[in-house]
């Protein structure tokens, strides 16, 4: 069960709490020697010093008597302002503890948020800065590969170009060739053709100038024996 004081209202007040610390038996206010810490301004002097007292952990006057008896006057000022300079924990406290970078003791609440919000926000730029850095990388990388693909294409796009080129002109030098070898063979017959023509006609010639021969001949035969008679 909690120690908390009956007459502490729910809106905490610094002024009651005060008072009630001075009548708590052995309670010793820490020297100006002890707080070279730094300097702790009302509003952080009275959320430390309700602290202990709502804690669940805080010792009435009789348990501080007796500590007290077994601690010099030094060390229970220091455990006192430990005590002062120690926050307590809320749940939302607790779950972001880890991430959340303690409280400094000579800063206010309000200060210690700006830095907490500004250490958020660097993060939060670097993660940014990470993040568009990467992308552009990826980018970057993209572009390279693409180029490259394009290159190795129009690699591919040539030497298709090329052999291509190479089987047309190949196809052109057959069909050359074949249409050669067939007027070849045209040209062929066609002497052949005329060598027979020309061997006919010899052959006639050859006829035509026997027949007229004979002609001749008979001619003169019947000529010789019209002039006997």
């Amino acid at each position: 069960m909690s120690n908390r004081p009956a007459f502490a209202p729910n809106g905490l007040s610094s002024t009651p709490v005060k008072k009630s610390l001075k009548r708590v038996k052995g309670f010793h206010p820490p020297t100006p020697l002890d707080l070279d810490v730094g300097v702790i301004s009302d509003d952080e002097d009275t959320f430390s010093l309700l602290s202990p007292i709502y804690h669940d952990s805080f010792d009435s006057g009789e348990n501080l008597s007796q500590s007290s008896g077994r601690s010099s006057p030094k060390g229970r000022n220091t455990s006192m302002l430990s005590e002062r300079c120690e926050l307590p924990k809320t749940r939302s406290d607790q779950t972001l503890s880890p991430a959340v970078p303690l409280i400094t003791p000579h800063l206010n609440a309000w200060e210690q948020w700006l830095i907490n919000k500004a250490k958020e926000d660097q993060v939060k730029s670097e993660k940014k800065a990470e993040e568009e850095r990467l992308l552009q990388e990826q980018k970057i990388q993209q572009e390279k590969e693409h180029k490259e693909k394009v290159v190795m294409i129009n690699q591919r796009i040539q030497e298709w170009l090329t052999i291509k080129r190479e089987q047309e002109r190949q196809e052109q030098l057959l069909k050359q060739s074949k249409e050669q070898e067939a007027l070849n063979v045209q040209m062929e017959k066609q002497r052949e053709i005329e060598l027979k023509a020309q061997e006919k006609y010899k052959e006639w010639l050859q006829k035509k100038n026997q027949e007229k021969a004979e002609k001749l001949k008979k001619q003169k035969v019947t000529g010789s024996l019209y002039l006997k008679i």
